[in-house]
């Protein structure tokens, strides 16, 4: 996601926004409000930068995964609740889109390069 404007900080973003995750609030009102921006404002900031809210809770949630499965022995229903994933199999689909992989065959693959 390009920068654009002096007062939009991509870092806080994805800070904000994976906080949110992790309380389960994960939504572009909330995010908004913790920036202190309109939900509009972002959402016009994100276009600019070519993205969307939608992608960047993705992006987050994909990273935390990838994290949580590599070094942790969390389940994966536990994993899923933690992102925010009401069910176990809707959070196996979307990591299975983003990464070619099931949970399980990430972390089999994660273990076997150490």
């Amino acid at each position: 996601m390009a920068r654009h404007g002096s007062d939009f900080n991509q870092e806080k973003l994805l800070r904000t926004v994976e906080t949110l995750i992790f309380d389960g609030k994960a939504t572009i009102d909330r995010a908004a409000r913790v920036l202190g921006i309109s939900p509009r404002t972002l959402n016009r900031r994100l276009h600019r930068a070519g993205t969307t809210f939608s992608h960047i809770v993705d992006d987050c949630r994909l990273n935390s995964a990838r994290t949580l499965l590599a070094s942790s022995n969390a389940k994966t229903y536990q994993i899923a609740a933690a992102l925010g994933y009401k069910d176990p199999s809707s959070f196996s689909r979307a990591f299975t889109r983003w990464t070619g992989m099931t949970p399980r065959q990430y972390r089999a693959q994660s273990y076997s390069k150490e």
